[in-house]
């Protein structure tokens, strides 16, 4: 069982846009008064570190690229750490960036699955062509609620 109800977000981000995307996620979780989200690159960040912060938080938020028409490298191997250590009894949201086939995130969906007790809260995954569109920012807002909703607030 997670350690403490909160939000991991970890994230690989090819030209940044992907970073963008979560900052402003974690932006609107934090105004609506949500105050335990840890953030990380896990292109960047040791994944022991993302790992153990995987192991305390009750809810994770995966985004990446699409790469070859599946998942980002470093979140490939985060996502491989997460099944080969077991974890479980979690909650996940989805999103993907693609500049023309936005992938990945099924492929996320599949890998996840894998993992006793997994919910995923968003049925799609938020997906983002290239760089988060003003028009996305309603649907952003949707991810938000959810998250809210499930966290019991």
């Amino acid at each position: 069982m997670p350690e403490k109800q909160g939000i991991l977000i970890a994230y690989s981000s090819v030209y940044g846009n992907t970073e963008v995307a979560v900052e402003a996620l974690a932006g609107k979780l934090a105004d609506k008064g949500i105050k335990d989200i840890k953030m990380y690159d896990v292109s960047y960040v040791q994944h022991s570190k993302v790992l153990a912060e995987a192991f305390k938080y009750s809810h994770i938020v995966l985004a990446t690229t699409t790469y070859n028409c599946g998942i980002f490298e470093s979140m490939k191997t985060f996502i491989d750490s997460l099944i080969s250590h077991g974890l479980k009894n979690r909650k996940f949201v989805l999103i993907e960036n693609g500049s023309w086939m936005p992938t990945c995130g099924l492929t996320m969906k599949t890998e996840i699955e894998k993992l006793a007790g997994t919910e995923i809260l968003n049925e799609k995954p938020f997906s983002i062509k290239s760089a988060l569109k003003e028009n996305q920012l309603v649907d952003l807002d949707n991810v938000v609620i959810t998250i809210e909703k499930s966290l019991g607030m």
